[in-house]
């Protein structure tokens, strides 16, 4: 079993230090990408970093291997590249594409349990921190809903995109009505203590 800790030769834990990516997402984009469109590697390695603004920056030493162990096991094919140049081109195989498809409804099932967990995890960070926290993730959770958005652009969004948008309003508008009423508590109970 992984030892989350990672302790240190002598066995005593060190500190959790999280990752620049969780392990194994590199393998799952990958397919995610070469299902949009075929690639070659160091296209991978530029939308990733462009994805993530710098913070990952996987390296030719992660992706081209990966793409070799892709292969062997039938995920994806090489494809001819043409006359003039030496880059592989990657495409998905309908191997590939099916183990996509698991992938992401394990993600999906993965993402319910890690919000069961929400309660433990605002316990460990402390009242202090935990509003703070959730505040900036928040604003990186809006930015998604955007972009997840912004993506359709090249199709005509159609009615599921429509209820997604009328859910989504009318959760901002409960969350608001309920922000300006503890704003209106706070500012009472400040009121009165003066």
């Amino acid at each position: 079993m992984l030892d989350p800790l990672g302790c240190g030769a002598d066995g005593t834990p060190e500190p959790f230090a999280p990752q620049s990516a969780p392990r194994g997402l590199l393998f799952i984009y990958m397919l995610h990408r070469l299902g949009i469109k075929p690639s070659h590697g160091y296209e991978i390695m530029r939308d990733i970093e462009a994805k993530t603004g710098g913070a990952w920056r996987p390296r030719p030493g992660a992706i081209y291997p990966m793409l070799k162990k892709m292969a062997a096991a039938g995920y994806v094919e090489c494809l001819d590249a043409g006359e003039d140049t030496d880059q592989k081109v990657y495409s998905l195989t309908p191997k590939g594409r099916l183990l996509l498809e698991k992938t992401k409804e394990k993600i999906r099932a993965s993402g319910r349990r890690v919000d069961s967990l929400k309660g433990i995890f605002l316990e460990m960070m402390g009242e202090g921190e935990a509003l703070g926290f959730l505040v900036d993730a928040l604003k990186g959770h809006l930015e998604m809903i955007r972009a997840a958005y912004a993506l359709q652009s090249g199709e005509q969004p159609g009615l599921e995109a429509q209820y997604r948008l009328r859910e989504y309003s009318l959760l901002l508008e409960k969350e608001l009505r309920w922000v300006k009423s503890m704003l209106r508590d706070l500012e009472d109970g400040n009121d009165q203590s003066d």
